[in-house]
């Protein structure tokens, strides 16, 4: 009853559940494992959109990136996930935190 009220309490800040992403994603209950699949699944489904947008015969590469994708696991079922959904496309995750090229580019290199 209590998680039920978490849940469905407005306003959901995603920092109220961001913090538990970690948890989720080095579970072994089949409920944890179904969340991460499904998140992967819905990454995969974004990039492939993304991707139609700008280019319909989708060999565009693709750079994921982003905190969860420090979990091995879900970094491959990720990337496996977009392979899928984008065949022709490399992916590839970013090595470097996104500010790092923020600043890159700011400095003018």
């Amino acid at each position: 009853p209590a998680l039920h009220r978490l849940v469905y309490q407005q306003p959901h800040q995603p920092s109220d559940w961001a913090r538990h992403a970690a948890l989720v994603l080095n579970s072994a209950d089949p409920a944890a494992t179904s969340i991460a699949a499904r998140a992967a699944d819905a990454a995969a489904t974004l990039a492939a959109t993304a991707a139609s947008e700008l280019d319909p015969a989708g060999r565009l590469p693709v750079v994921l990136a982003g905190g969860l994708l420090s979990n091995p696991a879900f970094r491959d079922a990720t990337c496996q996930a977009v392979a899928q959904a984008l065949p022709h496309a490399q992916v590839s995750v970013l090595a470097d935190d996104p500010v790092a090229g923020a600043i890159r580019l700011a400095r003018g290199q």
